[in-house]
């Protein structure tokens, strides 16, 4: 504290000193001076002017902030997803590792940097309107939800990603923060199961067998063969009147009824069977 009086002697200007006393009861505060020297007609100090202030509980806010954005840094280099962090005015002020191998870039090459570079050129307007719209306080299309949407790799590449966006203040600005994976593995095995399930269903609509799936006592599939036999229409298969013993002769219903108490009770049931059906 000394050396902060010495140096507020020598200089003519104002000056801030920070400093921490002990008060009578043993606790210890920030105080916050402001200083200013006054001198006699020879240029030496005459007297020195002053106000103090507490500023412990300033000092406690700024460190917890400090302590939760180092946090946040352990939590986010620490993510296999690719977090990104922009400002109001949408440059990036935080990425890690991931989003480096996620999009091509070294580190130095984004920050400070628009985040529309890892956007497609055709999307790049909508991106940008969308942060401008929701800083004025308007309407917050994917704040809170998850969204896919396409990025944009430094070769050019695109590639399918799930978003994650969140906005939160700092500093009294708007940050927004965002956790992107890569979907692209996703969106292939979807494809490779429509697919599949096409030729699934192509193969069944042409047997020559009647062909049908019941799920607690409802017909989920039939295929074409199945309504031409019965002489029924999918429509009245589908309705929730329709009752699988509907189609089954008087003489045969003992046999349905049984093999679903089977079912219901987790018996392994004969694959093939027979029973008299009735048409319409």
């Amino acid at each position: 504290f000394s050396d902060h009086i010495k140096d507020a002697l020598l200089t003519k200007e104002m000056m801030n000193i920070d400093f921490r006393i002990v008060q009578k009861n043993g606790n210890e505060i920030n105080i916050r001076g402001i200083t200013n020297n006054f001198y006699d007609s020879n240029g030496k100090p005459n007297h020195t002017r002053g106000t103090f202030q507490d500023v412990t509980e300033h000092v406690a806010a700024i460190s917890a902030l400090h302590e939760n954005e180092h946090k946040f840094r352990s939590v986010a280099e620490s993510a296999t997803d690719a977090i990104v962090s922009i400002d109001h005015a949408g440059k990036v002020i935080f990425l890690n590792q991931p989003t480096e191998v996620l999009f091509g870039y070294d580190s130095e090459e984004l920050y400070g940097k628009s985040l529309s570079v890892l956007v497609p050129e055709s999307l790049r307007n909508k991106h940008e309107d969308g942060i401008k719209r929701v800083v004025s306080g308007g309407r917050e299309n994917v704040i809170g939800k998850v969204v896919e949407l396409i990025g944009l790799h430094k070769s050019g590449r695109e590639f399918p990603i799930e978003l994650s966006l969140s906005k939160w203040q700092h500093n009294g600005r708007m940050v927004f923060t965002g956790i992107i994976r890569d979907i692209s593995e996703r969106i292939q095995t979807v494809a490779k199961l429509r697919e599949s399930e096409d030729m699934f269903r192509n193969v069944i609509e042409h047997s020559n067998d009647a062909i049908y799936v019941i799920r607690e006592n409802k017909f989920e599939l039939i295929n074409t063969r199945f309504t031409e036999i019965l002489g029924i229409t999918p429509d009245e298969v589908k309705s929730p009147d329709f009752n699988l013993l509907d189609i089954v002769a008087p003489e045969s219903k003992s046999v349905i009824m049984e093999r679903a108490k089977l079912r219901e009770l987790g018996e392994t049931l004969e694959p093939q069977y027979e029973f008299v059906a009735l048409t319409k």
